[in-house]
């Protein structure tokens, strides 16, 4: 029994980089969106990560001249997938994957840079390459976003403060003094130190600047997250989901959705239990590094 009712078009399960950028989609589209996260920090597991992403054929990678072609970036993805993505779904990402980087692009302060020498992650098979699909984010100042920027999922390896390393970076400083590249990386990162100390910001890299550039993209439409908003289970009417249970300061409450829900709170990297023929075993959770949140069937299961 709720206690409380709210009304959206679209309720956004999830605030990592994709439950914002479905509902950065939907706000974009004229519908009325909301965001919930179970957790007090939005950014769920992107905003651990290293922030990269591998879409194929995007603007970044074509204006950096990345030579490559459909076809073996389908040859690619057909070959590390396997059955485990159904071919519809793989050929999804290559179709619109394109236009989901340059809408976020043109939505968001996020920027992306290719990561040259950063190979797919199997560049000897089929349509891999060794130069890499890979484009990060440009490291952003996180005082776009005002106040919220405290509400900010930590990254998995907190750098000392006022230290910013892309991926691009850490790849030349991994190899210490045996390359002469890893003497320019640690020029270009000491700096970025000495300007953003000057300048007084607060920039983020990886996964921080990713999340933190999509939070910044919700604030400028005006759609809210919702923190400390466990979902408890799906509304439904006449077999048709019309909204989801949630917990609200501990009380439960009802957000209906006239459009429909997204659900986008991870998968199963915290639930050792659900099965998955992609997971190799035998395996745990306590290596990962996902958000220790990642593990919404496991709530929905105990709360049905």
């Amino acid at each position: 029994m709720t206690t409380d009712q709210a009304e959206f078009d679209v309720v956004v399960v999830g605030s990592g980089a994709a439950g914002m950028t479905a509902a950065l989609t939907a706000a974009h589209q004229g519908l009325r969106v909301v965001v919930i996260e179970k957790t007090g920090r939005f950014g769920g597991s992107t905003a651990r990560s290293g922030g990269g992403l591998w879409v194929p054929g995007n603007e970044v990678l074509r204006r950096a001249k990345v030579t490559d072609t459909p076809e073996q970036a389908r040859t690619y993805l057909a070959h590390v997938a396997g059955d485990c993505v159904p071919a519809a779904r793989q050929q999804a990402l290559l179709e619109h994957g394109p236009a989901m980087v340059s809408f976020v692009r043109a939505s968001t302060p996020v920027n992306f840079a290719w990561v040259p020498g950063y190979a797919d992650y199997y560049p000897e098979a089929p349509g891999g390459l060794a130069a890499g699909r890979s484009i990060e984010p440009v490291p952003l100042d996180g005082r776009v976003l005002g106040a919220e920027l405290a509400h900010l999922n930590p990254p998995y390896l907190p750098a000392p403060d006022g230290v910013t390393i892309t991926q691009g970076d850490y790849r030349w400083l991994s190899l210490g003094p045996r390359h002469p590249r890893a003497i320019f990386a640690t020029v270009k990162v000491a700096g970025r130190m000495a300007r953003t100390r000057l300048l007084g910001q607060r920039v983020l890299s990886l996964g921080q600047a990713l999340a933190a550039g999509l939070r910044a993209g919700l604030l400028a439409k005006q759609v809210p997250v919702w923190l400390d908003t466990p979902m408890t289970g799906l509304h439904t009417d006449d077999g048709r989901v019309t909204g989801v249970a949630v917990l609200r300061d501990g009380q439960p409450a009802l957000i209906r959705a006239d459009r429909g829900v997204v659900l986008a709170a991870g998968g199963f990297e915290r639930n050792a239990p659900m099965p998955s023929p992609c997971r190799p075993g035998p395996t745990s959770a306590s290596p990962s590094a996902a958000c220790p949140a990642a593990s919404w069937s496991t709530a929905l299961h105990s709360a049905s």
